[in-house]
């Protein structure tokens, strides 16, 4: 008994609507990590032949050599604690600079007289380079709380600017519905200018991830401050120890990449999505 038109077209469609997305998906991310795979496996022959060119490990280091110091610095105790501390002082510096930058750019946006003090020094920040304001804070400050310091003055423009722009780009009719209605501020905060602004400040939040860790590490660098992988790096360079400087390189960018994915991870689906979608603010 052949089939009618309808059962055709119902048995044609069943290994798209359930096989062939499957099957797109796991193809793209192989596809996408044969890809990775590929750029690494260049940069890194390219990297041992530039070594091997210039024949001495003080002046360029090959990945061989990178990694043979990379496994002797884990069987070092100071090694997990250097790590830890960095990202500590990261993730505090961090977190205190989304805190402080939401809640000043709602002040500052409500207020007009704490904007017109505050938007001055927060172009201020924005435009000095890290080693000034380091060189600077260190006259006052103990290097342990040092790069907590800088790395919350690096984000804080980054999300106090975003924060501004969400509550800026609230919707003109909401807040004149709120206005006649007298809507009271806690609700109108709750519903109607935080989830304006949650675009905004996600976007500060996946960009400034990447500044904290710049900003944190080159602050330990300068003030090499104890047990820290900024101090790795200072000491490698005063004793020219290159393959230790390559190799806390290396940790610093796999940490690096591994806590901003954690970071990402944290976000609501739906606002990773937006922020994909908009590409940052």
């Amino acid at each position: 008994m052949r089939p009618t038109p309808r059962q055709w077209a119902v048995k044609c469609r069943e290994p798209t609507s359930t096989l062939a997305p499957k099957t797109t998906r796991w193809t793209v991310q192989l596809h996408r990590a044969a890809r990775w795979v590929l750029v690494a496996a260049f940069w890194v022959s390219v990297w041992a032949l530039l070594a091997h060119w210039v024949g001495s490990d003080l002046l360029l280091v090959g990945p061989a050599g990178t990694l043979a110091k990379l496994w002797e610095m884990l069987h070092e105790a100071t090694f997990y604690t250097s790590v830890l501390q960095t990202v500590g002082n990261i993730v505090a510096g961090f977190v205190l600079s989304l805190v402080v930058g939401v809640v000043l750019a709602f002040c500052a946006y409500f207020l007009p007289l704490i904007a017109t003090v505050l938007n001055p020094l927060v172009r201020f920040i924005r435009v000095v380079p890290v080693a000034s304001i380091t060189i600077t804070i260190l006259v006052f400050m103990s290097s342990r709380y040092l790069p907590i310091v800088v790395a919350f003055l690096m984000v804080f423009p980054l999300v106090y600017m975003n924060a501004w722009t969400g509550i800026d780009k609230t919707s003109a009719e909401l807040r004149e519905m709120s206005r006649v209605f007298r809507v009271p501020l806690h609700r109108q905060l709750r519903s109607m200018y935080l989830p304006a602004t949650m675009p905004y400040v996600v976007s500060a939040y996946v960009t400034g991830f990447g500044f904290a860790w710049k900003s944190a590490v080159t602050a330990e660098v300068i003030s090499s401050a104890t047990a820290s992988v900024g101090a790795h790096l200072s000491d490698a360079k005063v004793y020219l120890d290159t393959p230790a400087l390559f190799a806390w390189t290396f940790v610093i960018v796999i940490v690096a990449t591994v806590t901003e994915r954690i970071a990402i991870c944290l976000i609501p689906k739906r606002q990773r999505l937006h922020v994909a979608t908009r590409g940052g603010a």
